[in-house]
């Protein structure tokens, strides 16, 4: 297997890092270098929880000196009480302004999804809703990103169900038949409850309780009728499985899951990319059950993940063209050039990947999404 393209990544990752790096602002970074949009120039909590995490991977706060815990103060400096969202959310305030500068077309979809809503014929996220969803996303991201610096939130954040009754229904509310978007819901819930409770053992069991109805014995995907395509399953099992490793949860069925995994290859986005990966990581950590194949099927995922690895350091979140939106808002152009996203994304995976193949090159660490 031909790996010479990562002889000198790591030196490739730094020097690519701080080319992002907002000179007047050390722990605001960019989005990607060139073709920015207003937003991707001014949006900087969620890019500064993705550089945090790739200093975490690398060990740069070692090896850079870069203060870790002035660094946390920052991205707690974004939680706040607000008129429109959960008391000590963290909310970046250029996100919300850039969420809401629809154009035209825009709000004339927003009233069209509206008119569908009422009168019952479809069901679409409403602007608000989706603007709700993201903020909890983010402060779920910033909270494990904090989390694994080993350092709380400011404030404690407790807009989430905490009761067994609010617990089923909040998941209830979600489309297991869809499993990426209730899966995220899952994942988050279990960090709030790890992270800002500090007695959650039964909350733990309402959890455990509820998905434990979900975990399908033939594949070990959780959803619910039929099965999903194969991406959707997959993105959703992984999303779940974060949650359950936040609880100390074990893996339903690791063994049906690395079948049903080995059977396809991931498409070419960041995001399908790393599921993979992650799922087998994390089954392999429960049993050694076709380690080997599990090997050789990184091997080749490493051919693919080089297929976004840009010379001067970075990845793309698609092949040839960095990530576009974050949460509904333009951050890009169309650019054929790597972006932060997709090399948190692709630097994550290869950690795990690195784990699996037992290689002593590099000494990653793997994060907790």
């Amino acid at each position: 297997m031909n790996i010479n393209w990562l002889d000198n990544i790591e030196d490739q990752l730094v020097n690519y890092l701080y080319s992002l790096q907002n000179k007047k602002n050390g722990y605001h970074f960019l989005p990607a270098k060139n073709s920015l949009t207003e937003a991707g120039k001014t949006l900087t909590l969620g890019f500064s929880c993705y550089s945090m995490k790739l200093h975490y991977i690398l060990n740069l706060f070692t090896e850079l000196n870069m203060n870790s815990k002035e660094w946390a103060s920052y991205i707690n400096s974004f939680q706040k009480i607000s008129s429109f969202s959960p008391e000590n959310s963290y909310i970046d305030d250029n996100y919300v302004k850039q969420y809401n500068k629809f154009n035209l077309s825009k709000s004339f979809k927003s009233v069209v999804k509206t008119s569908l809503n009422l009168s019952g014929q479809f069901q679409f996220e409403s602007k608000n809703t989706y603007l709700e969803k993201s903020i909890r996303a983010e402060t779920k991201q910033a909270i494990a990103s904090l989390s694994q610096l080993e350092v709380k939130s400011k404030f404690k954040y407790k807009d989430f169900p905490q009761t067994s009754k609010e617990i089923n229904s909040f998941l209830d509310s979600y489309d297991w038949t869809k499993p990426w978007d209730a899966g995220a819901q899952f994942s988050g819930l279990c960090v709030f409850t790890s992270t800002q409770l500090e007695d959650f053992d039964k909350n733990k069991l309402s959890i455990e309780n509820y998905i434990d109805k979900l975990a399908n014995q033939e594949y070990g995907l959780y959803y619910k009728e039929k099965l999903p395509n194969k991406n959707e399953a997959i993105n959703g099992a992984m999303k779940v499985i974060s949650g359950l490793d936040w609880l100390d949860i074990p893996i339903h069925y690791p063994e049906k899951l690395i079948d049903f995994c080995l059977l396809s290859t991931p498409d070419s986005t960041g995001c399908d990319l790393v599921d993979y990966v992650y799922v087998l990581y994390k089954c392999s950590e429960q049993t050694k059950y076709r380690k080997k194949e599990i090997v050789l099927y990184c091997e080749e995922l490493l051919k693919l993940i080089e297929n976004h690895f840009y010379d001067e350091g970075g990845f793309s979140y698609y092949i040839g063209k960095s990530q576009t939106h974050y949460y509904g808002v333009k951050i890009t152009k169309d650019y054929n050039q790597p972006d932060i996203h997709g090399t948190l994304l692709f630097v994550w995976a290869l950690s795990m990947i690195f784990n699996l193949l037992e290689t002593g090159k590099f000494d990653w660490k793997v994060i907790k999404p």
